[in-house]
Formats: C-alpha cells, structure tokens, sequence
C-alpha cells in the first residue's frame, strides 16, 4: 500500500492525515560506531488531502512540532503537510526502494485537547518513551537504558 506515496508529487509538500498510534525510538551509530537513541512516533491510517488511503503506517521523528503537541494519546487525528519522497530501505546490499513522507509541518491536532508536556531534553524524552513503553520492550526484548530512565524522573521531579 505504500506504494500509493509513488504516485504523488514528490516537488511540493501536501496535505496528510494520519491517527497518532505511539512513541518509540531506533537507535543509530554515529561515525565512531557508537550508539545514539532518536524518538520517533508511529502513525496508522495515513490518507491524502482528498482522504485516499496512503499507507497503513508511517514512522515520523519525534520533532519539536510533534512533541509541541504534547502527549498525544492512540487514535487521535492529526494533520500535517509533508513532501513524499523515495529512498533505500534496509541493511548495505539488502537495500530496496521505499517510500516516505518527509519533512512534517504544521502539525496540528484535528480536535484541539489539553496534553501534558513532553519532556524538554533528549534524553528525558527517551526516557519517556522507555518508560510508557516499557511493557513491550521488556516482552520484545528492547533496550532500556537506565541513564535515560533517570534523566526522565529528574524531568519528571522537576515538573512537580
């Protein structure tokens, strides 16, 4: 179904929307090989301005205008505009073609409501995001780093 995204302009941004489903995040390795946890957010449902369906799911960057929001909860509408775009997916000599949106703006909720703050430092907001899901990651075998946790009930004591 992704393959839908192929057949939109990819020379200017458009209109999406798509249910907010959950936080997580990848982790990626810098030059030096070392680790480095990224936020993300899992969207469903992702449908075009005219409300054709896009995809099943995209994973975005947790940006400063998706945490903006606040803390979203599963099922809740959103829209943003974003540019689709194609690029190589998977592991060097397992790469295949894939399609994205990219670049999210004006993100925005489709029923305004009150939402707690999200975290304001990287590493509390990793720890959030471990901590709401941390169920899954102990069951899935996901990291949990410790570090990330404690910088998170810093935040969180901080809030009080």
């Amino acid at each position: 179904m992704r393959r839908n995204i192929m057949n939109l302009d990819t020379t200017t941004p458009q209109t999406f929307s798509a249910f907010f489903n959950r936080t997580g995040y990848r982790v990626d390795r810098d030059a030096d090989d070392i680790e480095r946890f990224e936020p993300t957010l899992l969207v469903t449902n992702v449908k075009d301005g005219n409300g054709r369906m896009i995809t099943d799911h995209l994973w975005f960057n947790y940006s400063a205008d998706f945490q903006a929001l606040g803390q979203l909860k599963s099922g809740e509408l959103l829209k943003f505009t974003a540019t689709p775009q194609t690029y190589m997916k998977g592991r060097p000599g397992e790469h295949h073609k894939d399609f994205q949106l990219t670049d999210p703006t004006d993100i925005a909720l489709v029923r305004k409501a009150d939402h707690k703050p999200v975290p304001d430092t990287k590493d509390a907001l990793i720890g959030w995001i471990m901590k709401t899901n941390e169920k899954f990651y102990r069951i899935s075998g996901r990291m949990i780093d410790p570090d990330m946790l404690a910088a998170y009930e810093e935040w969180l004591a901080g809030q009080e």
